[in-house]
């Protein structure tokens, strides 16, 4: 329980997975001699090796970041730059080969590709359309992610 607070787990989040009430959740970190985070924004603080393990290592975007720990993307940027960990490149353009080959010859969706590449379905949209790359319909793409 104190691991899970000190990775920036809520209060809620931790009582969910631990199936405990909130007040019980807090009775025992106050107990483990945990002091409590202040509200907002500016008290949420996430672990660096959370964020190592999840944004670096593992890739996942911000908002995935912010997902898992039920906190505002906002505090895990906050975070990431108080850890001094860099943020990843999402203005770096993407290659128009692969996108070709994942989009064009797999027949990917966009959101697969996005996925795959790691980037907003709403980059790969621009990308396509950059690269003069039609863009099928939505609907069911030819195929999913792998």
């Amino acid at each position: 329980m104190v691991r899970l607070y000190e990775e920036g787990h809520t209060i809620r989040a931790i009582a969910t997975k631990l199936g405990m009430h909130q007040r019980e959740v807090w009775r025992q970190l106050v107990a483990a001699g945990v002091s409590r985070r202040s509200r907002g924004l500016s008290g949420v603080v996430l672990s660096r090796s959370a964020l190592e393990r999840l944004y670096v290592r593992e890739q996942l975007s911000v908002a995935e970041v912010a997902r898992r720990f039920e906190v505002p993307k906002e505090a895990v940027v906050r975070n990431l730059r108080n850890h001094g960990l860099p943020r990843h490149n999402r203005q770096a353009p993407l290659d128009r080969d692969t996108l070709r080959r994942l989009y064009v010859d797999a027949r990917l969706g966009v959101r697969a590709v996005a996925e795959r590449l790691r980037v907003s379905s709403e980059k790969v949209r621009a990308e396509l359309a950059r690269f003069g790359i039609p863009i099928r319909p939505p609907g069911r793409p030819g195929r999913t992610t792998p």
